[in-house]
């Protein structure tokens, strides 16, 4: 069968790609990307790709030509927070709304994945906009099924990543601690959706829309203790954060886009706490075939390195960052200079070029600190650099004071030996860059 898949960039769209290229089928992949076929963890890329901008497709007809030929089409296009006002509308509702009638005018059958909770009059944005696109479906008279997944584990997913990294700390102060979930592993969704898609080629009727969620329902608080099991570590501690409070903190924390601390995440918990995402989903069992896998068997050890780095990498570049700027202004502003000049007359440096050199390590210090603080906010690779190059300039002090000054070996304070451990730390940084 010829399948487009949109969204094939996303979680859940690229394992959408390689179980139904694994099953046979001739996959479509699309994204915004032009080169990502194959890529964002496809473990067998689309047989070709489309690149389109999903948002700005609003017009039935400007849908037509990339449904040629097409048997089927799986909507796995969605987000979490906007970009601008009004994305979710364009992202999850007018786009939609266009597909689907061009998929009617072309005859294609459609597998659309909305989200457990979503509701044309709901008060979050996200529920909203999807809502009102499954109402669109439900009119149109297509062939299709809506999927609505409740909250999807994938060790890429971005809320799984997050959580998987907050129970790697001692303490987790997590909102919505008592919601009620049911949990569903990414590849039971893709497995659904491989199921729906042999129903159609065999010609049997396919449900109007499934609940897509896991075998038990359990609160988000030991979900997350599941997950640090999964991961080896011991029972961790999880603490409610009143959704009050959480709700101040994400609107004061909108720039860092955390996945489960944006307002409309707040709300959409808070909303959440009469136990919408547990729906009895019998549907889910039946077409499967078999039980889908339980929350305990998500995470695993091999993951639990990769999610202590998604936090320690960046704490550990402020850290350095900061002792480079913490240096600088010393060196400069509270040390005496005189004693400064008195170390570098022993490395050897003239009268005339002592302050020079003091301002000159200094303001590299402070420039490489600030370097530092730049890349990580700008999440650029370029300040990967930095690390050889703090290597290397550390390495320099500590060969030349062990020649010029070597009573700072003897020092109580270690201001050589110390050296030592921060030399293997920007390498390791640079190696993990």
């Amino acid at each position: 069968m010829k399948i487009l898949v949109l969204g094939a960039t996303g979680m859940i769209g690229a394992r959408l790609v390689s179980a139904l290229a694994d099953a046979g089928h001739e996959v479509t992949g699309s994204g915004r990307r032009p080169d990502a076929s194959g890529r964002a963890g496809q473990e067998r890329p689309a047989a070709s790709w489309i690149c389109i901008d999903f948002a700005n497709l609003q017009r039935p007809e400007q849908w037509h030509a990339h449904l040629d030929g097409m048997a089927l089409v799986i909507n796995a296009v969605g987000l979490f927070s906007e970009r601008y006002p009004g994305e979710f509308d364009d992202v999850h509702r007018a786009a939609p709304q266009a597909l689907f009638k061009a998929c009617h005018d072309k005859g294609c059958a459609l597998i659309h994945l909305s989200a457990l909770g979503s509701d044309a009059q709901a008060q979050p944005a996200y529920w909203r906009s999807k809502g009102q696109a499954e109402e669109a479906l439900t009119a149109c008279g297509l062939q299709a099924t809506i999927l609505r997944p409740s909250l999807v584990f994938g060790p890429e997913g971005a809320s799984s990543k997050m959580l998987m990294s907050l129970v790697t700390l001692p303490l987790v102060l997590l909102p919505g601690a008592r919601v009620p979930v049911r949990p569903v592993h990414m590849e039971d969704v893709a497995a659904l959706v491989t199921k729906l898609v042999a129903m159609r080629e065999q010609g049997q009727p396919w449900p109007s829309h499934v609940d897509v969620a896991g075998p038990c329902a359990l609160s988000l608080a030991a979900y997350v203790e599941l997950l640090a099991q999964g991961l080896g570590l011991q029972r961790s501690r999880v603490w409610n954060l009143p959704l009050g409070i959480a709700g101040m903190l994400a609107r004061g924390a909108s720039l860092l886009h955390l996945p489960l601390l944006t307002p409309d995440a707040i709300a959409m918990l808070h909303a959440s706490q009469d136990g919408r995402l547990c729906p009895d989903a019998a549907e889910m069992p039946r077409l499967l075939g078999r039980n889908a896998r339980h929350p305990a068997s998500f995470a695993t050890p091999a993951m639990r390195s990769e999610r202590v780095m998604a936090w320690a990498y960046p704490a550990l570049t402020i850290a350095i960052a900061m002792l480079w700027l913490i240096t600088a202004w010393v060196s400069w502003f509270a040390w005496p200079h005189a004693q400064s000049h008195a170390w570098l007359a022993a490395c050897g440096i003239p009268p005339a070029l002592r302050e020079t050199t003091l301002a000159a390590a200094s303001l590299t210090d402070a420039a490489i600190g600030m370097a530092l603080l730049a890349g990580l906010a700008c999440q650029r690779r370029g300040h990967a650099l930095l690390w050889p190059l703090q290597t290397l300039l550390v390495l320099a002090y500590t060969l030349v004071m062990s020649v010029c000054l070597p009573d700072f070996w003897a020092h109580p304070f270690g201001p050589l030996s110390k050296n030592l451990p921060l030399l293997l730390l920007f390498f390791a940084m640079w190696r993990l860059r």
